[in-house]
This record gives C-alpha cells, structure tokens and sequence, in this order.
C-alpha cells in the first residue's frame, strides 16, 4: 500500500491519538463562509477540489497529495465523502516545494489544487455500520480483529478500551479482563487472545493517508 508523501491537513474531531506514518501533518479550521455557502450545495456539484474548499461543512476533513493522486476527506451537509483526483509528477513536485511551515502553506496548496478534476467521489457515511452488525463482533477475541487488518491507536487499562480502526471507521472496542502496561507492553499482542466484551462506532477513520 503506498503512503502519502505529505499528509497536508487532518482535523479528526474526538479522536484520542493520531500518527502520521512519517509524514508531516499541520492543522486548521473550517471556514465559517464555506459552511453557510454549501447549505444549498448538492454533492453532484462538486466537481473540482477547489469546489470542496470552497464549500465543505463541519469541522472534520482529511487532505493528503501522493505522487500520482490527491485524496480529500470532507463534510457536506452533515455527510462525510472521500474525494480522489489524479495528481500529475508535476503538480507533486510543486506541492512538495511549498514550505509546510509558511504561513501562506494552505493558501499556496489550495491554489495549485483548485481545478484538479475529482475522478472518484464515495460516501463514507452510508457505510457505517449498525450497531446490531458491530454486536456480531462480541464474543469473539482482539485476534479476529488483528487478522482484519484493524489497528490500534490508543487504550485505557483501566476501562479496558481500546481504540481502534478498521479501514474506513474508528470504534472503541472494550475488552474482558485487565491489562497492566510495563516498558515491553505490546498492546496488540495484549489483545490478541483477549474477548471483546463491547463495541462502538466513534467516527470517521484515516481515510486519507
């Protein structure tokens, strides 16, 4: 699976931790101005990544530039869309130069990035699964998850909750028994043969990286 070169914005409301896999991240909010202006935008209106700019909803929303495609994570009208665009060698390169540090960093990214055509639109929202499929999970151990692909990025011994991420949604899984954390803790070998007890939607995942 490739990795983005530069992991340019991510604003994961609620979530307990984030690692960039070796990429840089930097943060912002949303505009005020491109939340009123979209309340009347449709989805199939937006055609470009500088329509998402202009017009995205709510205060989560994922940006990441590969080598050969731009991927947007965004809010519309209380939905949440993944947007992929191609990205040529030379647009990368261009993004690439761009100081991260700058101050007009988004401002200079937004404006390379504006009419790139979005290629693939998908609804993440109507994928989340219900609670009745994730109770189907219950009873079965922190293995089953490991062995599909689910990821660990955060806990709390105390509760037994663990955060974790399949690969398009977050949830918090607790677990029976208890757990104690020395300097050696592997948190998914720890889970490995443990029950899961609960579990429970908790947002939209790293959908972008």
């Amino acid at each position: 699976m490739k990795k983005p070169a530069v992991f340019l914005l991510s604003i994961l409301t609620s979530l307990t931790l984030l690692t960039g896999c070796g990429t840089s991240a930097s943060s912002s909010s949303s505009s005020s101005s491109s939340a009123s202006a979209s309340s009347a935008v449709d989805i199939s209106a937006i055609k470009t990544i500088g329509d998402i700019e202009a017009n995205r909803t709510g205060d989560t929303y994922q940006r990441a530039a590969y080598d050969n495609k731009y991927v947007y994570v965004f809010e519309l009208n209380g939905t949440t869309y993944r947007a992929t665009a191609p990205l040529s060698q030379e647009q990368f390169d261009e993004i690439m130069d761009i100081d991260i540090l700058a101050d007009d960093h988004e401002e200079k990214t937004n404006a390379l990035i504006a009419d790139i055509p979005i290629e693939k639109m998908e609804n993440l929202s109507e994928r989340i699964p219900s609670q009745e499929e994730l109770n189907k999970y219950v009873g079965k151990t922190g293995g089953d998850l490991l062995s599909q692909e689910w990821t660990s990025s955060g806990y709390n011994l105390e509760t037994m909750e663990f955060f974790m991420e399949d690969d398009t949604f977050r949830y918090v899984v607790t677990f029976e028994g208890s757990l104690k954390a020395d300097d050696s803790f592997d948190e998914y070998e720890a889970i490995r043969p443990l029950i899961i007890k609960e579990i429970r939607y908790d947002g939209i995942g790293s959908n972008a990286a």
